[in-house]
């Protein structure tokens, strides 16, 4: 009668070992995703901040920037409509929106802007982030540059619409 008595105390502790390690996985899992969406919330309120600025500067003003986004962010975008999310590769409007874990977060800005959508594509390095539950970032370049159109936030190598439109005409 003893013996079944161990076994049991020896299963009961077993079951509530893995039961209080799970409830710390899913603490450790909030705290994370918490941290990463302060940080894409972070980037885009900087960004933000960087177009309002160039917003009432001359045309042909720019600036470099280096924005760091957490892994689980999928995209940033400019739209008119904040309900709406798009799938294009140049977005425009006057609302700078991350599309981030099923949640939409939108910043309105001083002027119109164009966006060369900046889309994080999940990464080998992402989804073993993912699976050890630690914090991952990607470094993306942009050039945010003041035009007739507006403010346009594109890659180093890429040239506004605005402009190719201008020097057409």
């Amino acid at each position: 009668m003893k013996g079944i008595s161990i076994w049991i105390w020896l299963i009961a502790s077993i079951v509530i070992g893995m039961l209080m390690f799970a409830i710390a996985l899913q603490f450790i899992k909030f705290i994370t995703e918490a941290q990463e969406r302060e940080l894409g919330k972070q980037s885009l309120d900087d960004l933000s901040s960087n177009v309002n600025g160039l917003c009432g500067s001359r045309t042909g003003s720019s600036i470099s920037k280096t924005l760091t986004l957490p892994d689980k962010l999928g995209v940033i975008y400019a739209t008119n409509d904040v309900k709406n999310q798009s799938n294009a590769t140049r977005t425009y409007g006057i609302d700078l929106c991350m599309f981030f874990s099923n949640e939409v977060v939108c910043n309105n800005l001083n002027c119109n802007v164009e966006v060369e959508t900046i889309i994080n594509h999940e990464t080998l390095q992402s989804l073993l982030n993912q699976f050890l539950g630690k914090f991952g970032t990607n470094l993306y370049s942009v050039k945010i540059l003041k035009t007739d159109c507006g403010v346009s936030i594109l890659r180093p190598e890429s040239q506004s619409t605005c402009t190719l439109n201008n020097t057409l005409t």
